[in-house]
């Protein structure tokens, strides 16, 4: 089975960390992550402060890559602001890096409980889920972040992402089509629809998906490259 890529958004208390595997950010990404990163800041900033000092305790063990002592604190700041939906997301990234994905699940679904609006709770969840082999359960995550965000673009794109990895390439191809017609308006998405065209032989809807890429950033290697390979 082909491994999904997706991003894994790691949102830690003071900083962000994004880690993209096999393909960049494009400017809606990134735009999307740094207005989540600035909302979550802003969060963080109506704490109390008992709350305020644990998560720079966190932080400087982040730096550290004490992930045992970070989660330590994270227990503690959990139960200065239970019921706090950063934290429940921030412990299941947490214990992750710990190779605990069964809390991290549990993680996860407290965070999309306690704040379902929150769109890269959702992610987060259905990429662990696919990457646990819970296939059905990753779909219906993802097709619960659509029906509350119908018109995120981004949602549409990592189902389209998981249908392919799962080899069904034509339902994939469907869902990029209306991931296209979504907001942002994303060039990593346009080379992930041209890169399924080719693979299905349509080489002359891929040379245009990829075209459309390089209208939305001229400066988007991957499309470029792709383009060039496809000529």
């Amino acid at each position: 089975m082909k491994k999904l890529y997706i991003i894994s958004l790691f949102l830690f208390f003071s900083h962000a960390i994004v880690s993209q595997n096999n393909s960049q950010l494009d400017y809606a990404y990134s735009q999307e992550v740094s207005q989540e990163n600035n909302e979550l800041k802003q969060r963080i900033s109506l704490l109390p402060k008992e709350a305020i000092n644990i998560n720079f305790l966190i932080a400087q063990s982040i730096r550290k890559k004490d992930y045992y002592e970070a989660m330590k604190y994270a227990n503690q700041l959990d139960s200065v602001v239970p019921n706090n939906p950063d934290v429940k997301n921030f412990k299941g990234k947490l214990f992750i890096i710990l190779k605990d994905n069964s809390n991290a699940l549990f993680s996860f679904e407290e965070a999309i409980k306690l704040n379902p609006n929150n769109k890269w709770f959702h992610i987060n969840y259905v990429g662990l889920l696919f990457e646990n082999n819970e296939f059905d359960k990753a779909l219906n995550a993802i097709n619960n972040l659509i029906t509350l965000f119908p018109n995120w673009s981004i949602g549409y794109n990592l189902k389209g992402g998981i249908l392919q990895s799962l080899n069904r390439d034509e339902e994939a191809l469907v869902i990029y089509k209306k991931a296209v017609k979504c907001e942002p308006k994303s060039a990593l998405i346009y080379t992930n629809k041209g890169d399924l065209n080719s693979k299905l032989n349509n080489k002359n809807q891929a040379i245009l998906d990829y075209k459309n890429a390089l209208e939305i950033q001229p400066d988007y290697k991957l499309a470029s490259d792709r383009l060039n390979s496809n000529l």
